[in-house]
């Protein structure tokens, strides 16, 4: 099933084609961010001393983009594999029970509101592009996006967002010598980043800006409080 994003000239423009990758942005984002900061939390109770905390930190980034970029690039592709096996099913059922199929359409038309000639009218003409009622009851029956998320934008979305997620939360060790000054402007940056992260939600999604700020902020906050308690609790163990 193809499909394309309909040009349009609105005064209010739909969002930009690359918002949509939002749940890979934000997700990869918000995990780069907070993970690091609980692992920077921790090392610095743990490992007072910032060239190891550096070092692990860049190992932890690299990882963990690494694994974020392939797990959406996997998610993504089995999601389109589905999708397709769906589509498959659909179109057998399109050609072996087309009373059906046009019994589930005319359904779904009545539901807003046609009847009578206009809704006749309205299915012949779909039911004659086979493609288009494909495409149409896909959607309606299986919520099948015509036109598939593409697996490699996906994994790179994801993993790009890690990264630069993470950036406030390590930066502060490359820049301090000392590991707890450098912990709490780690801290006040990367609480800032996930204002800013919460304040891009609620644009996107119109939303109260505030409820979506503090939401980030307190994801950020029990992240650092975690993994600075794990951190003072290992070096306690190992001593």
């Amino acid at each position: 099933m193809t499909g394309r994003r309909i040009e349009t000239t609105h005064p209010t423009a739909h969002a930009p084609r690359w918002w949509w990758s939002i749940r890979e942005i934000i997700l990869g984002a918000n995990d780069g961010l907070v993970s690091t900061l609980a692992f920077v939390a921790g090392a610095a109770a743990a490992v007072p001393d910032p060239d190891i905390i550096l070092l692990a930190t860049i190992v932890e980034i690299v990882a963990g983009s690494v694994s974020m970029g392939f797990g959406a690039w996997v998610a993504s592709r089995s999601r389109a594999e589905l999708e397709r096996r769906e589509i498959d099913v659909e179109r057998s059922h399109l050609r072996d029970r087309p009373a059906e199929e046009k019994a589930e359409f005319e359904q779904y038309l009545r539901s807003h509101g046609l009847e009578g000639r206009d809704l006749d009218l309205v299915s012949r003409i779909i039911r004659r592009k086979p493609d288009l009622f494909l495409s149409i009851m896909g959607g309606l029956e299986l919520g099948v996006q015509a036109v598939p998320e593409s697996p490699s934008r996906a994994g790179c979305s994801m993993a790009a967002a890690f990264i630069v997620g993470a950036i406030p939360p390590a930066v502060p060790f490359l820049i301090f010598d000392e590991p707890h000054l450098a912990l709490l402007v780690s801290i006040g940056a990367s609480f800032v980043f996930l204002s800013v992260i919460g304040l891009w939600r609620s644009y996107i999604g119109g939303t109260r800006r505030s409820r979506r700020v503090v939401e980030m902020v307190l994801v950020g906050a029990v992240a650092t409080m975690a993994g600075y308690g794990l951190g003072h609790l290992a070096a306690s163990i190992l001593g």
